[in-house]
């Protein structure tokens, strides 16, 4: 509920809400859970369900998956790829799991200690030279 308190102040509506965030990230069975009694993944989703109960149109995340199995990525980046394509929410992202961002971006920035070294789709960043070299340590014998 304190995702939704952002715009009301009404408990009813706020309560309203939160239910419909936990259902959009499907763990509403989990409403009368205690937090401390989550796993990672389902941590992550209770984050992301109380950024979505303020009907945000763009989303900042900041390592997302970082902690979860390959299957969570997966399931991860379907769900934050419908976000973007069925409800129209812009999703900016800061990630370094690579299987996420290549899953979801449509654009990336890569930067190195700061600097931005390469931007484009997900396919012209990582064929990129600088990029390689920064992520890779080697060049590319390309």
């Amino acid at each position: 509920m304190v995702g939704r308190y952002l715009n009301t102040n009404n408990e009813k509506t706020a309560l309203e809400r939160a239910i419909e965030a936990l259902k959009m990230v499907r763990i509403q069975h989990l409403s009368n859970r205690l937090v401390k009694e989550l796993n990672t993944q389902q941590l992550k989703l209770v984050e992301l369900a109380r950024c979505l109960a303020t009907q945000p149109r763009l989303l900042l995340l900041d390592e997302l998956v970082a902690g979860l199995t390959p299957v969570e990525v997966d399931k991860m980046s379907e769900f934050i790829k419908k976000l973007n394509t069925g409800k129209g929410i812009t999703i900016l992202l800061v990630e370094h799991v690579m299987r996420f961002v290549m899953k979801i971006s449509n654009r990336v920035t890569v930067l190195n200690y700061g600097e931005v070294i390469g931007v484009g789709t997900p396919q012209e960043a990582s064929k990129d030279q600088k990029v390689m070299e920064a992520y890779l340590g080697t060049k590319s014998r390309g």
